[in-house]
């Protein structure tokens, strides 16, 4: 479930008046503080005229100007990801000076909560997450994961905390959309490395822990974790103290996903094939991608969706798939499918559709209740 903040619709006077859209929304709950500023959820005070949307409030007079630098690229980061239906959406922002010099960026609100709670929701209950969703959930973050790197940016923090679920009701599973480039990096070319180590202790690779370079490896390890957390409901290295969870990291191999058997060894090689300790041996994104694994979770993904669609929620389909759902799923045949998506792949919103790209939305090889929360550490 969503975690909101309820505020008073007074509120609202903190958002600057010379921007009349925000004269259309009123404040209705604080989702998330940090450093810098404050995330509020957006309600339009016109019932179903358009849906709820996240203001992020960023203090820029308590940011060095290196800082300041790093949210104006960050804000281009954003630009750049707002096509793929599986990362949550830049819509605008905007900056005033008076009273303070104040940073305000809107994103898409995601109804669904983060990816953490959902797993420790499923923790406390003691009840494994199903297979086809887990399989769904790979799809989802492969073809995002794909979209970011093609546009030569790293994510460098990615774990349960920073992806969000959308709920829409005629699909059983909620989808997911990656959030938080608030550290993510962007490439000069595409075989530079960063090397800068951030990110969250127990999602960072081998070579990040050893101080060496890193470029795309680093972030299918992260992918990996999550995954592995989603399926067990533990991370595969833990412990105490920032150290001992280097160590594990390290040296040690994730324990065996649950026994008796819950899922298939398809699923637990995936998982192991990004785990691996050597960036070189891991396995790459255009390898996940062509996977029959992955693409027979796409195909039953894609039959959700037309199933959906037919159930007239079209529209709900259509906003959270960018866009490009309705001339994707209207054929009736795989083959008309195809042709129908294809025409989108360049724009990065096609949807995972029958027969559609095995790389996904990039075309290699062959993309809650909050939404990017920590985006430059608000």
């Amino acid at each position: 479930m969503q975690r909101v903040t309820p505020g008073p619709a007074a509120m609202n006077a903190s958002l600057p008046a010379d921007r009349p859209v925000m004269d259309d929304f009123l404040c209705v709950g604080t989702l998330g503080r940090g450093q810098f500023g404050v995330a509020f959820l957006m309600q339009p005070k016109m019932p179903g005229s358009t849906d709820p949307v996240v203001v992020k409030r960023i203090d820029l007079s308590a940011m060095s100007e290196s800082e300041r630098s790093d949210a104006s690229r960050e804000i281009e980061v954003l630009k750049r990801l707002r096509e793929h239906p599986h990362i949550i959406e830049y819509l605008d922002d905007w900056t005033i000076t008076e009273p303070v010099p104040t940073l305000y960026i809107k994103m898409a609100y995601a109804n669904g909560g983060t990816l953490q709670h959902y797993i420790a929701d499923a923790r406390e209950r003691a009840e494994l997450l199903s297979e086809a969703l887990i399989a769904e959930w790979l799809v989802e973050l492969l073809s995002a994961m794909e979209f970011i790197h093609t546009a030569r940016v790293l994510h460098r923090d990615l774990k349960p905390a920073n992806i969000f679920l959308h709920r829409l009701d005629a699909l059983p599973f909620p989808i997911l959309k990656l959030g938080d480039f608030g550290i993510a990096r962007v490439l000069s070319n595409t075989h530079s490395m960063a090397s800068t180590v951030c990110g969250t202790p127990f999602y960072l690779s081998p070579e990040l822990i050893a101080g060496e370079p890193y470029h795309s490896p680093s972030d299918v390890w992260a992918l990996g974790v999550v995954l592995y957390e989603a399926a067990c409901l533990v991370r595969p290295f833990d412990g105490n103290n920032i150290g001992s969870v280097a160590l594990a990291v390290m040296r040690k191999e994730p324990p065996p996903f649950p026994r008796p058997a819950r899922f298939s060894p398809e699923l637990e090689r995936i998982v192991e094939s990004m785990l691996r300790k050597s960036a070189a041996e891991r396995a790459t994104l255009a390898q996940l991608l062509s996977l029959e694994y992955v693409a027979a979770a796409r195909e039953q993904q894609a039959a959700r969706v037309r199933a959906g669609c037919e159930l007239g929620c079209a529209h709900s389909f259509d906003r959270a798939y960018g866009g490009a759902l309705g001339a994707t799923v209207s054929a009736s045949s795989p083959g008309s499918t195809r042709s129908a998506g294809m025409s989108e792949l360049s724009t990065g919103r096609t949807l995972l559709g029958d027969g559609l790209a095995t790389a996904g939305w990039a075309g290699a090889a062959g993309a809650a209740g909050a939404a990017g929360l920590s985006l430059i550490h608000i």
